[in-house]
Formats: structure tokens, sequence, C-alpha cells
């Protein structure tokens, strides 16, 4: 199971684009996360805020230095942390990622013009197929290989899509603040200003905590995050949220629970 938290406050916008950046670099061939990472510690805060209402459950948190986490599907916007699919891109970028195994494991003669323009084809397999010179393989039969790969390719890519989507289901969220002093906050989640506010001071956290490494930033956007095949594994690190609830700047934190 995942767990997320996540905070608001003021984020400079230029470095959480020049984050995001990192996260939507393809992870096929060289992932950018551990660079986005660090570049992301330069910019957290000295220390986060969260607004409660006054009950057993919040002053226990208070007393145990512990948070609640809540699933997504709790909350009131149906669109927190949903990711928008393409079908058709992610069956494109399967088969994009398997057109180099392919001709090296097939031994295939083919120029590297036409290569290049299966990999840019809507459909690279089938592309592929249709300029294959010879294959240095014997007893091997890469066109049928291909029609197979490109029948299996949307079912694999739905299989994928349905984890995905039963990923957000059992991730958890813990929203905070940048800030202790936001009316809106206090409106929202202090029980009309009548709750408190507990303050977390990430100084104090050792650098190479876990906590600090999953603390991210969350967007408000009017888009959704379209996950293709070339950056699913980071899918995770994309928390947008719609511009209609645009509180304070947001972060968010990922872990794993067992």
């Amino acid at each position: 199971m995942h767990q997320v938290s996540a905070f608001a406050g003021n984020i400079g916008e230029m470095w959480t684009e020049e984050f995001l950046e990192y996260l939507k670099q393809p992870t096929i061939k060289q992932s950018h996360f551990e660079e986005a990472i660090a570049f992301k510690q330069q910019h957290l805060p000295k220390r986060i805020y969260k607004y409660c209402s006054d009950n057993a459950y919040t002053r226990k948190n208070l007393t145990s230095s512990t948070i609640w986490l809540a699933s997504p599907d709790s909350y009131n916007d149906p669109y927190d942390c949903l990711l928008r699919f393409s079908g058709s891109s992610m069956t494109s970028a399967f088969e994009r990622g398997l057109i180099d195994p392919f001709v090296t494991g097939y031994q295939m003669e083919i120029p590297v013009d036409k290569i290049n323009e299966a990999k840019q084809s809507a459909t690279p397999l089938e592309t592929l197929s249709h300029n294959i010179r010879s294959v240095g393989k014997p007893g091997a039969n890469p066109q049928q290989m291909a029609e197979f790969f490109t029948k299996m390719a949307p079912e694999c890519v739905q299989s994928i899509v349905g984890f995905l989507q039963n990923v957000r289901s059992v991730m958890k969220i813990c929203s905070f603040s940048t800030v202790s002093d936001s009316i809106l906050m206090w409106s929202h989640y202090g029980n009309n200003h009548e709750g408190f506010c507990i303050e977390y001071d990430l100084e104090k956290i050792n650098s190479g905590d876990e906590f600090l490494k999953n603390l991210y930033p969350v967007i408000y956007s009017h888009q959704l995050v379209l996950a293709i095949c070339k950056n699913l594994c980071k899918f995770r690190h994309f928390f947008r949220r719609s511009l209609a609830r645009n509180f304070p700047d947001v972060f968010a934190y990922l872990t794993k629970i067992v």
C-alpha cells in the first residue's frame, strides 16, 4: 500500500515547473528521478503546518507525533490525484520500446532510417515488419512475431491501465501548509477557526530521511496528468488538483505502508 502526504504554502512556480520537467523525462533508458529529488530537496520549506479540528483523533496526532492519512477517493474532488490515459499513445509507446530488441534479437538487416521511421510510426511493429530485408537468425519469423505483439499490445496496455487505476485507491494522503496564518485554511480545515494548527519542523529531520525524500509539490491545474508508457514509473509523483480548489500551494509525500 502507498501513503502520500501533501502540504500547501508559497511554492515558487519556476522551481516546481523545473522539478516537473525532470519527472516528465523518459525512464526507459535513463531515469532523472534522483536528480529531481536532489533538486526538490533544495526548495523544501523549513516548516510545514497541519490545520485540524479539535477532536480526539487530532489530539492523538499531536501528542504522538503522528499524522492521519486518507485515500484520494474520500476527498471532495473526484479528480484529486487522478490520471488520464491514452490507450493508443500507450500502445504505440509500448511497441516502440520493442523495436531495438526486435532488430538485435532477430539480427535484422534494416537501414537506420527505416528503424527510425518505425519508431515514429503510430504502429511501430507493423511498420518495422514491412521494411525487413533479411534476418540473420535461422528459422526466425519476425513478421509473424511482430503481428503477434501488435495484437497483444493493446491487451497488455489495458492491464497496465487497470493496475494504475487501482493504485489510486490504495494511496494515502495527508495535506500540509507552509503557512500557519491562512484565513482560508483556518476556515476549511480548522473547524471555522475553532481548531488548532500543528507545526512540523523539517530542519530537525535528517536530510536522508524518507519523509523528506518523499515530500512533493502538488500542482493545481485545469488538466489531468496524461500517463504514457515512457514515464509511467513516475506517475505517482504527479499530484494535481483542480484550480477550482486552489488553496495555498501544496506538496506531497509518498512511501509504502507495509
